[in-house]
């Protein structure tokens, strides 16, 4: 894990939540960033469970909260660029796909 805040880059492709909205039947709008709230549950779930032991209650353990309860930052954010982001992304389900 990082111990600064880092800059915001785009974690998973657009296939990803291409993918999720196609299994929730949802229409999926290219140009937009607006996802469901549950698709992030689904991605603690499917992605950062799994990098490793613990590393997602410590990733929303550093991450302060709002007023609203929600997350300030992203949770990838916390990763580092050259370990953790990469883990990230190869732990998608997507990542063995071409």
């Amino acid at each position: 894990m990082a111990k600064e805040l880092q800059p915001w880059v785009r974690t998973f492709p657009d296939e990803y939540y291409k993918e999720l909205f196609r299994l929730k039947g949802l229409n999926y709008k290219k140009d937009s960033v607006q996802r469901p709230r549950y698709f992030g549950l689904i991605t603690n779930d499917v992605v950062y469970k799994r990098l490793a032991p613990g590393i997602l209650e410590e990733l929303q353990r550093q991450t302060p909260k709002s007023s609203s309860g929600r997350p300030k930052n992203k949770l990838h954010q916390r990763l580092t660029p050259d370990m953790g982001t990469q883990s990230c992304v190869s732990t998608s389900p997507l990542s063995s796909q071409s």
